[in-house]
């Protein structure tokens, strides 16, 4: 039954019809919840009237919609109307490849563009078990920007009726012995009514290939039994004869997918993508594909800067195929082989955060996709594409993720938590709480091992969930231990400690013992301790049995990416199947020192571009005090600003620590207060000297310091209460005790100007907002913020509270205390910032005493990330 114009299925209204014929018909629809226009099909009326087909096509039609795949036609919904099955797909604009052909053949070049593309979405569905079996032109619809879509994945096989044209006919029963497909794409196995699998597809992409090209079918004959014993018993004429200056390597690929034994064919439809594109070369084969969706307001360098980077990614992901599959024979290589991967829009997130899979066939990371959210991703070596893994959204630092043993899932840090998600589908699981979190690792026993809050202890947690474990450790030194990594065993484990050292531990003994003087994580793989140092990755020899290091570490690889220092960043990941992957360059970002007047216009810049993680003005706003790293040096510590002379110097001539933290003027501006891995110190501006104020087992991070010299306050982690934020008084003696502690994470703390109340960041209504409470002691919190708000600041009057909306919105709140009592009105808008700092417990604004103008640690733009390196091959530079 025809539909018209103004019929509604359910929340789509029907617009026009596109088609229609035996296999169904299409329409043009409006879907008025989302206000985008849509393409229905609806099925014969028998699809719904068989309960077994009707199962099939939900079940099949459900796995063809989590495929989202760029070559595969995007189901959005289904649903039934009077007694007929319907599908909600994209609507596309462009036209068939049937359409296509009616003109002729395609050069050889743009028949290889499309083939790759076909081959790209059949892997993709392959990999999910997923047949279409009636793979033919008119299910290849190619658009108007170039790329190509599958049409009728997991509809094809349920359709029933004909829709012959020409030569063809098509028979869609999947009942046994009946035969299904279209005459003069089927396989010879498909003709014989018996079994088939994924490479039946490959027969039916070698017979469009061959149309494509010589603009004949390949196993056209008079009847559809005459085509059907030709598919059996002859082969098509040659390419050769039909088709000029036809590379012969590609006949060669033609008729090997139309092999009658689906042995002799290609095994994999990604065999067939790469055995194609190696035909053309890197530069000519990357454009192939469509140009990603890129943000609005990108420009059109910044596409054809990531188009370029994208090429030669895929260039060297075809090496890398070809080089896994030699690395796996018994003759490996003995020289090193590499590979870069670029990031899938040109930006990965605040790091890449790659790791390998333990059989070194894929690798993780962490990139925004083309909407800008941040997620963790996927990308196999022998496939072109990386694939981001739905719910896995961050919206802070980015933490390296955990492959399990089988490589089938991932555990990662989002959301202050430990998460779990495999990688076939399904939503994030929630394991523990994990605030700031310093790595982990997977046994084979099905423990997870991590560091939930930085250098506080290390905890097992089971993989399917449960309570978390703390693992007993005795160390005399009380050292900061983290970047837990399991050792084949399942039982011991390492950690790196931030003053040097890496240690062996167990879950069975507490006693630790050290192994190494590295200053960096560690990884083990195949004998191997890895590790960073100088610049670079080294690997040295290490006992398992004897759980002991020998011999010379060696050189690896050199420019691996450093944040801080190489123990924070977690750059490089290897895997006992010789491959070893590590980010290149400095990734903090670089920001810009400006000054905004009010209505968020830019006013002046101040200094030089620098990795500047913060900021915080003297009380006079004459001075700036940026906590930066020198990449140089790879020293992280305070610099000077002079506002007015532009000069800028690093305070700490004699930095012994390789991070100094979260700088703080004192009150009288004669001392500098910092932070470690070690804990909380204070810096004589004129000579130097350092004095310890406190000792810290874990990382802590100044926030501010009052107005009177009287107080520090500093955010401290902990296992069981999440961030919290403590107050130090510099009075003698010197004690520390929790301001605010709860079960949630709070933070980002500052002391208004007069001392009496505090401005801090808490989680507790299942987002962060901005709260003001009564200091030194609190008594009754008031809620700040509306929807949202991080990063608080005061006027240094204190008649104004500043903080960061959504959207990255600056607002302003009016304060009242004249009465005794902190009254804070409804905030206003002021302007949106830029991209500001990465980090959330340093400052990133200032302003002046008036609140007339704000300086801005800006960040840089920047056009493409430096890429992630791969090497093949490890134990071709260790002599293995």
């Amino acid at each position: 039954m025809a539909l018209t114009a103004g019929t509604r299925l359910g929340p789509y209204e029907i617009i026009a019809a596109i088609g229609s014929g035996g296999m169904g018909d299409v329409y043009r629809a409006r879907d008025t919840r989302l206000g985008r226009d849509v393409a229905i099909k609806v099925l014969p009326e028998s699809v719904a009237a068989d309960p077994d087909r009707r199962a099939r096509f939900e079940r099949e039609t459900q796995a063809v919609a989590a495929l989202s795949h760029p070559n595969v036609l995007a189901i959005f919904d289904t649903g039934i109307h009077e007694g007929q099955l319907f599908a909600v797909t994209e609507l596309l604009p462009g036209h068939t490849l049937r359409d296509r052909l009616r003109a002729g053949p395609l050069a050889v070049r743009k028949a290889i563009e499309v083939a790759v593309q076909i081959a790209r979405g059949l892997a993709a569905a392959h990999a999910k078990e997923l047949v279409h079996r009636d793979l033919k032109p008119e299910n290849i619809f190619l658009l108007e920007d170039g790329q190509v879509k599958i049409l009728d994945f997991g509809l094809a096989r349920q359709m029933t009726g004909a829709a012959s044209s020409g030569a063809t006919e098509t028979v869609a029963r999947t009942d046994a012995g009946v035969v299904m497909g279209t005459v003069g794409y089927m396989s010879p196995e498909q003709v014989r009514a018996q079994n088939v699998d994924a490479r039946t597809d490959l027969f039916a992409l070698g017979a469009v290939l061959y149309e494509m090209l010589s603009g004949r079918r390949a196993f056209a004959r008079d009847t559809a039994a005459d085509s059907m014993m030709a598919i059996l018993s002859q082969e098509p004429p040659e390419l050769s004869g039909v088709a000029a200056d036809l590379p012969p390597a590609l006949e060669r690929i033609v008729h090997h997918c139309l092999e009658k034994n689906p042995i002799e064919r290609f095994q994999t439809a990604r065999d067939v993508a790469f055995a194609l594109e190696s035909l053309t070369g890197s530069s000519r084969i990357s454009s192939s594909g469509p140009a990603p969706a890129i943000a609005a307001g990108r420009s059109r360098r910044r596409v054809a800067q990531w188009s370029a980077a994208a090429a030669i990614g895929l260039a060297l992901i075809a090496i890398g195929w070809f080089a896994g599959r030699v690395l796996r024979s018994p003759t490996a290589p003995a020289t090193p082989l590499w590979l870069t991967l670029g990031a899938p829009y040109g930006r990965f997130g605040s790091y890449p955060e790659p790791a390998i899979s333990p059989d070194g066939a894929q690798v993780a990371f962490w990139a925004p996709d083309s909407a800008g959210r941040v997620l963790l991703w996927t990308r196999r070596f022998d496939a072109p594409d990386a694939h981001a893994l739905p719910n896995t959204e961050i919206f802070s630092e980015s933490f390296q993720p955990i492959w399990s043993p089988d490589g089938k899932a991932l555990a990662f840090f989002a959301d202050g938590k430990l998460k779990r998600i495999a990688l076939d589908g399904g939503a994030p699981q929630s394991l523990a709480d994990a605030t700031t979190p310093r790595g982990g690792s997977w046994s084979r026993d099905g423990l997870i091992l991590f560091s939930p809050v930085s250098a506080a202890g290390v905890y097992t947690i089971p993989q399917a969930g449960g309570t978390p474990t703390l693992v007993r450790i005795t160390d005399p030194e009380n050292r900061p231990l983290q970047f837990p990594t399991f050792l084949p065993d399942s039982r011991h484990f390492l950690l790196s400690s931030t003053n040097g050292g890496v240690f062996v531990c167990s879950l069975d003994d507490p006693v630790i013992r050290k192994v190494s003087d590295a200053r960096s994580r560690v990884e083990y793989a195949a004998g191997w301790l890895f590790f960073e140092q100088d610049s670079g990755v080294y690997a040295q020899a290490f006992d398992t049995s004897r759980l002991e290091t020998s011999g010379a570490p060696v050189r690896i690889s050199d420019r691996v990416g450093y944040g801080f220092s190489s123990f924070i960043e977690r750059a490089f990941s290897v895997s006992a199947a010789g491959r070893l992957v590590f980010a290149e360059g400095t990734w903090l970002p670089v920001t810009q020192l400006t000054w905004f007047d009010r209505a968020g216009h830019a006013l002046e810049k101040v200094g030089q571009p620098a990795e500047s993680n913060g900021v915080v003005l003297s009380a006079d706003r004459t001075r700036a005090l940026s906590e930066r790293h020198d990449a140089k040096t790879n020293l992280t510590g305070p610099w000077a600003i002079d506002l007015s002379a532009g000069t800028e110097v690093r305070v700490a001539a004699n930095q012994t620590e390789s991070i100094e933290l979260t700088p703080m003027w004192s009150a009288d501006e004669s001392r500098i207060f910092f932070s470690t891995l070690r804990g909380i110190f204070a810096r004589q501006v004129r000579g130097g000297q350092i004095t310890k104020l406190i000792d810290q087992d874990r990382t802590v991070w100044l926030d501010d310091r009052s107005n009177d010299g009287k107080y520090l306050l500093f955010e401290k982690g902990d296992p069981l209460t999440q961030e919290d934020v403590w107050v130090l008084s510099l009075t003698s003696p010197l004690t520390a005790r929790p301001l605010v502690a709860t079960k949630y994470t709070e933070g980002q703390a500052v002391l208004s100007p007069d001392g009496h109340a505090v401005a801090y960041v808490s989680d507790e209504s299942g987002q962060r907002e901005v709260y003001v409470d009564t200091f030194p002691e609190t008594q009754a919190k008031t809620l700040v913020s509306i929807g949202g708000g991080t990063r608080p600041e005061w006027r240094p009057d204190g008649r104004e509270l500043y903080y960061v909306g959504a959207d990255r919105v600056l607002l302003a709140a009016s304060v009242d205390s004249t009465a005794g009592r902190i009254k804070v009105a409804r905030p206003v808008k002021l302007f949106q910032l830029g991209q500001i700092g990465l980090f959330a417990n340093r400052h990133q604004y200032q302003t002046t005493t008036t609140g007339d103008r704000f300086l801005v640690n800006l960040r840089m733009p920047v056009e493409v990330d430096p890429p992630v390196r791969v090497l093949l091959n490890w134990p071709a530079l260790v002599g293995k």
